[in-house]
């Protein structure tokens, strides 16, 4: 049977550019993180995904049944390997205190790799023995900085406890999963265990302080013999099963809290014994195997959980015949384990629902090697590229005329923005009120984040900003402005109001509202005018003469102006009087005014006499 990297090259020429433009577009532009980039599994088999097609590697010493992890630097250099009781560098000899670890190789994921946050140095690599062990979870400690970088297990068989207040709690006995996923804050490590005889999840979060007490989720209908778990690459779901008949659950994972919520049991029933698990590169699809190696695959895009279970489709089965692993590979394809074959099989496609997906069965050759039941269990995060991290900060507020630089997350490389504002940028500038929001996809994950941007306001002052005075000799002039808010300050310090002025020049009051202000300048300038020549007479007849009552010498708006009536009713009134009563609606008669200084207490009053006016 011919490999699925064999058929590809049996095609026409034409067709092998074309086919060789879609695998480039397809997968090296979108390549995930390179802790993943070397795999040692079932009896010294190897593949190095440096290549497309991966390369085959007859070099690793490492033999086990089911459980094995790897892990390489970020540049895709192997570091180390176990099979979760030796551990092998990377030259593949047994690393410096590298014996005697209590993960068993025939139990599922027996051991999972995870650098210490924060650390370049410091890996921990966590261990679960075969159910019935007493050992039960635990973890070992790698210093990468001894033995010129090929390291050294600076601490072994360390106690994972289910209460830390409790040192008599350790897991005295496992269930063989373990899975881990990245934090919210895409630093920190979530690790997950599960008790045995229980419906218990332990969400343990490693950070750069070390082991952190477990967030407990009681939930869903596993309890024994538990197969591979599986957290989406988005962060988002979990999946667990059972291979002596317990079916496959699918949970809600919250990456904040680690809390594990809404079971949805994907398959139920005695019957069904599950064993591998993946979830497809874009989280949308769940991949499962059975005991005789049949692939099955869910749609997670369905809007119920009914649907989804109904969704339940037959990808292909494997050769290897019995309880096959799947992992999913640097390039987004999806590895399935053929026991005791020198081949893997291959999953083309795992984000496509239906045959699309492309399964086959004779995908890769495994050289002189031999899979047996597992694949190395990787930290999701290490195989496919990490979510992005959005957080645009709280709801802010902003003084008048600020700007504000919303930014993306500069820690998202490679990925594509998308603002309410439709700019394509990591970072926009903001200058206006609103709720602002963004989309940030990367490896067909999308997360977003909003917020509102307030301003402060300052309502603007009624009163005039420059001023013309005469009598500093006889008054002082008063500027008495009106405005909402409690705190402000004249330019001398002073909080008087009304504020007195005795000389001439630039006085500025400043107004406080939460961390801004803004200011208000007056220009008072000393200047007489010539004497007010007011008129005892005007004839509003239409003659373009003498029509209103205009006051010589009068500085406008300065004054304001009341006009009575011979018995006493105000006939007219304004603020700021501009020369322009015209006797409008009166008859002809004797008026009597009365003026006053808007900013100081001068006032004229007299009479005018109006002839002339329009008969009412």
């Amino acid at each position: 049977m011919l490999s699925f990297f064999q058929v590809i090259f049996k095609k026409s020429s034409i067709r092998l550019f074309f086919l060789i433009l879609l695998i480039n577009s397809i997968h090296l532009t979108g390549r995930a993180q390179k802790e993943a980039y070397n795999w040692y599994f079932g009896d010294r088999a190897g593949l190095s995904f440096a290549t497309e097609p991966p390369t085959v590697l007859t070099n690793g010493a490492l033999v086990t049944s089911e459980g094995c992890a790897s892990i390489s630097d970020e540049n895709g250099n192997l570091l180390f390997y176990t099979n979760g009781n030796a551990v092998w560098n990377k030259n593949h000899q047994v690393m410096d205190n590298g014996t005697d670890l209590h993960g068993q190789s025939s139990s599922t994921q027996s051991a999972l790799i995870v650098k210490l946050p924060g650390s370049t140095t410091l890996y921990y690599i966590f261990t679960v023995a075969d159910q019935g062990n007493a050992n039960g979870y635990e973890y070992s400690i790698v210093d990468m900085s001894f033995n010129a970088g090929a390291g050294k297990v600076v601490t072994k068989n360390a106690t994972i406890l289910k209460d830390y207040s409790n040192t008599s709690s350790a897991f005295l006995n496992s269930t063989e999963a373990l899975t881990a996923a990245y934090h919210k804050n895409q630093t920190d490590v979530w690790v997950i265990l599960h008790e045995a005889n229980v419906t218990k999840f332990y969400a343990y979060l490693l950070t750069a302080a070390g082991l952190q007490a477990p967030v407990i989720s009681d939930i869903g209908n596993q309890k024994t013999n538990l197969s591979q778990c599986r957290i989406s690459p988005d962060g988002k779901r979990i999946a667990l099963g059972g291979y002596f008949g317990s079916g496959v659950d699918l949970y809600d994972f919250n990456s904040s809290t680690g809390t594990i919520s809404n079971v949805v049991p994907l398959i139920s029933g005695p019957s069904n014994r599950v064993y591998g698990l993946s979830f497809s590169p874009n989280s949308k699809v769940l991949y499962v195997t059975d005991n005789v190696a049949n692939i099955y695959q869910f749609d997670l895009s369905l809007p119920t959980s009914t649907a989804m279970i109904n969704s339940k489709y037959l990808v292909g089965q494997g050769s290897g015949s019995y309880y096959p692993q799947l992992q999913l590979g640097p390039d987004k394809r999806l590895y399935l384990a053929q026991k005791d074959l020198q081949y893997l099989g291959i999953i083309a496609n795992p984000d496509v629902i239906g045959a699309g997906s492309a399964f086959t069965d004779n995908g890769i050759s495994l050289g002189t090697r031999s899979s047996k039941l597992g694949l190395p269990t990787f930290m999701v995060n290490y195989v496919t590229l990490r979510p992005p991290v959005v957080s645009l900060g709280n709801d802010t507020t902003l003084c008048p005329s600020a700007k504000l630089i919303l930014d993306a997350g500069s820690d998202n490389q490679d990925a594509a923005f998308l603002w309410n504002t439709q700019e394509q940028t990591q970072k926009i500038t903001v200058s206006a009120p609103g709720k602002y929001y963004v989309d940030v996809t990367r490896d067909n994950i999308k997360e977003s984040d909003t917020i509102i941007v307030s301003y402060i306001s300052f309502a603007a002052l009624s009163i005039p900003h420059s001023y013309n005075y005469c009598g500093f000799a006889e008054a002082p002039f008063i500027l008495d402005p009106a405005f909402a808010e409690p705190q402000f300050k004249w330019q001398d310090g002073s909080t008087a109001l009304p504020y007195s002025i005795t000389t001439a020049g630039k006085y500025i009051i400043e107004r406080f509202n939460q961390n801004c202000s803004t200011k208000d300048t007056f220009t008072v300038t000393a200047f007489c005018p010539q004497e007010l020549i007011i008129p005892n007479l005007i004839t509003p007849n239409k003659d373009g003469k003498n029509e209103t009552f205009a006051i010589k010498n009068l500085p406008i708006p300065d004054w304001s102006i009341e006009i009575y009536n011979r018995w006493g009713t105000l006939i007219y009134t304004a603020e700021g009087y501009q020369n322009d009563w015209g006797a409008q609606n009166v008859s002809d008669g004797l008026y009597f005014y009365y003026l006053k200084h808007r900013y100081n207490d001068q006032t004229h009053k007299g009479w005018v006499e109006v002839l002339g006016a329009a008969k009412l």
